[in-house]
């Protein structure tokens, strides 16, 4: 068996005086329209932070900013509307101040509020969505890469979220970093304040000037106000328009050490047995930009549990990640601009063979950036296996910046994790993006892939060696949006650490939007789209295809939503299709129409509700599918979410209907206390499940989590008890 061992791994480091602003509204004096506004971050949003003096007392993060290092630094206070109105004067006033000492950042936002009584202070628990909250927004780009960077959140309930900038496009909020926010709510408005420690982040010591961006959303307004390229067009995630903060020196970061022990004690209480599992994290910053981690024995037992889902379809379904130790970081393994399949690296491969867990020994990751490079290496050594013996799996991902605009990549991956075969895959890929075109707002971005597996000793399909290829086009802005790709995957590429829908297949797929936005109305969009999807074979026989034409929604300024859908669709079977048990559709070329509306109503209600139908032909009969959802906050402790899915399926082999039932519960004890709790029931498993997770940040960094999985099976005579699993679990971080 081939196997990869990581090797050690290391790269080349890629105020005035101002007494304290009294409560008042928007300026009187800014002008209505803000013309001729610069569309790339730079020079026109620039800002020097303040550092304390040695001895000088931090701010104290508690949301009140009445610490006397605020009152002597000069304020960003020139903020601009992006929502409703590009370019206009904000309806409420905001400033933002920054200080710093050799070990944190510290951010300042006090959002002014003619009306304090209307901000909406909705979500506490940490990590979960602030979208219906009004909150501040901040990016940092520490290497001032113009294309990475890190995200943080807040909300005036003390809500928090974060994530990793990638690529200039993509927020990844699945990181979980150690910083501090806290926010209050007083007569002028609210207020928020950050501490991000120097150890939290990676950055270049020799470089004093940082890459930074602020943004403030009103919700009940729906008005966004945002400091640097305040356009449409941008956002936070396009790290190459954001400001600068300079003067950043002397800054320390200690030897880059984190170490995080965790013990979990878990109880089956099915089996009657439990056990006591220990295991480490390490990260190590080799270089300011070089990051190792180490993971011993690891436990997942935290992680949430995926959202069940009925598959009427021949492909396989995709899940998204949830683990920790695969998120760090994970956007550099990204490849060729593939969302879905065909992916040559899907890290839930990793742990997981058949939907059941299986053991890691031991695991590293090594990423890195610096001025031209991005590169991640990341081996998994599993624990021996009595039928899959012993397997490394390992992945290497490396890409270099031709210009500010494109860059060329490389990939391999060594390993199956599903059968005692072996495989390798290698790919080359190339992006393109240009943030601004011509100096103008408009962005536009490109991929191109290809891939080449290899497979022996499995029963991987056609043997295993093949190669998929592809590539798209996107313009994604506001007026007009588009997209057009397409790809073409071997009968015999398998990605073993991957992920493939679909073998012996050529995809085609585009979209084309444009939006209107009416002045004086009520309505603030209007989207009309056109989608096409289309799979043919190898010889060019269409397989399937689904259009979307058209695709109407409009919104209106509460942020009600309507979607309506005409949607022409063909599936071609070339042999017996059991879409449920004992319905058995027969080879053929189907051709049938669907239809489809839906309705939102607007998050900014405590009640918010969702409703949708799609119904029409499906292969020789009909089916029409439901779903709908129910929010309610009645508070910022308290979120309750229901949802129902029903497909009622109506064919001449048979008829069927699947029904999914989802309910959360999620209630916060402070932002540092959270307690969530899932429950899902389907009828295609004829079963219950309840995930409850309490969460416990004693400091951030520092976690207790007790976490209940409970099954119940379900008949028509009786309910019983399916499994029932207890896991307390302790962990701990030391810096260093």
């Amino acid at each position: 068996m081939r196997r990869w061992a990581l090797a050690s791994v290391a790269g080349a480091a890629m105020a005035a005086p101002l007494a304290r602003a009294d409560a008042a509204p928007a300026d009187s004096d800014q002008p209505e329209e803000r013309a001729g506004l610069p569309l790339t971050g730079g020079a026109r949003w620039s800002q020097r932070a303040a550092r304390l003096a040695e001895g000088a007392p931090a701010p104290v993060i508690d949301g009140r900013l009445d610490d006397e290092a605020w009152a002597q630094v000069e304020p960003i206070a020139d903020f601009t509307q992006v929502e409703p109105l590009q370019g206009a004067a904000p309806t409420e006033r905001t400033e933002a101040r920054i200080v710093y000492t050799a070990d944190a950042l510290y951010i300042a936002i006090r959002c002014f509020d003619s009306a304090p009584e209307g901000v909406l202070a909705r979500q506490m628990r940490r990590d979960a969505s602030l979208n219906a909250d009004d909150r501040v927004r901040v990016s940092i780009d520490p290497f001032l890469t113009r294309r990475d960077g890190y995200f943080f959140e807040l909300g005036p309930a003390g809500g928090k979220f974060d994530g990793l900038i990638e690529n200039n496009r993509e927020i990844r909020g699945d990181w979980d970093g150690i910083w501090d926010g806290r926010a209050t709510i007083d007569d002028a408005g609210w207020s928020a304040e950050i501490r991000v420690p120097m150890k939290t982040i990676a950055f270049n010591p020799d470089n004093e000037s940082w890459g930074l961006n602020i943004e403030r959303v009103i919700q009940r307004k729906r008005e966004t106000v945002r400091w640097a390229t305040p356009t449409r067009s941008s956002n936070l995630s396009r790290i190459s328009d954001a400001g600068r903060v300079e003067g950043l020196t002397d800054l320390r970061q200690g030897i880059g050490l984190d170490v995080k022990p965790t013990l979990a004690y878990n109880i089956e209480a099915d089996e009657g047995s439990s056990n006591l599992k220990p295991s480490l994290d390490m990260f190590y910053r080799i270089t300011p930009n070089v990051t190792a981690v180490i993971t011993l024995n690891t436990d997942f037992a935290e992680a949430e549990v995926d959202e069940r889902r009925v598959n009427l379809t021949r492909f396989p379904l995709f899940f998204p990640e949830k683990r920790d130790f695969f998120l760090e970081d994970a956007g550099i393994f990204e490849f060729g601009g593939v969302r879905r399949s065909p992916k040559p690296y899907f890290s839930r491969r990793i742990g997981l063979v058949g939907g059941q867990p299986q053991d890691i020994l031991a695991g590293m990751k090594v990423t890195g950036r610096t001025d031209d490079w991005t590169f991640g290496v990341l081996d998994v050594q599993m624990k021996d296996d009595p039928v899959l013996g012993d397997k490394n799996l390992a992945v290497a991902r490396a890409r270099y910046s031709i210009s500010d605009d494109a860059g060329v990549g490389f990939i391999a991956t060594n390993g199956d994790p599903a059968t005692t075969g072996d495989n390798t895959v290698v790919g080359v890929d190339f992006d393109f993006l240009n943030p601004s075109l011509s100096g103008g707002e408009n962005a536009l971005s490109a991929n191109a892939f290809y891939m080449q597996s290899w497979t022996s000793g499995s029963d991987a399909p056609d043997g295993g060696d093949g190669a998929s290829f592809g590539g798209r086009i996107e313009y994604p802005n506001d007026d007009w949006s588009f997209q057009l790709g397409g790809n073409q995957t071997d009968a015999g590429f398998n990605p073993a650490l991957g992920f493939v829908s679909r073998r012996a297949d050529r995809e085609y797929f585009g979209n084309l939007r444009k939006r209107w936005r009416p002045t004086d109305s009520a309505i603030r969009r209007i989207d009309l789209n056109a989608r096409f999807g289309v799979n043919t074979d190898l010889d060019n026989t269409t397989v399937s295809s689904d259009l979307q034409t058209p695709e109407l929604e409009i919104e209106n300024n509460a942020g009600d939503r309507i979607r309506a859908v005409y949607s022409p669709q063909r599936e071609r079977l070339f042999e017996d299709f059991e879409i449920f048990d004992g319905v058995v559709i027969p080879p053929g070329a189907y051709d049938f129409d669907r239809y489809g509306v839906s309705v939102n109503t607007s998050s900014n209600r405590p009640l918010a509700a969702s409703m949708g139908v799609t119904l029409g032909d499906f292969y020789d009969g009909t089916r029409t599918d439901y779903e709908t959802g129910l929010t309610w906050r009645p508070s910022s402790r308290v979120n309750v979410d229901l949802e129902y899915i029903q497909n009622e399926v109506d064919l001449p082999q048979g008829e069927f209907t699947t029904h999914i039932g989802r309910g959360r519960l999620d209630i916060a004890f402070s932002p540092r206390v959270s307690w969530s709790n899932l429950v899902q029931y389907d009828n295609v498993s004829d079963s219950l499940g309840l995930n409850s997770r309490l969460r416990w940040i004693v400091q951030p960094g520092n976690d207790i989590f007790i976490v209940l999985n409970q099954g119940f099976q379900l008949d028509d005579q009786s309910t019983q008890e399916d499994t029932t699993d207890i896991t307390i679990k302790v962990g701990w971080t030391f810096r260093f």
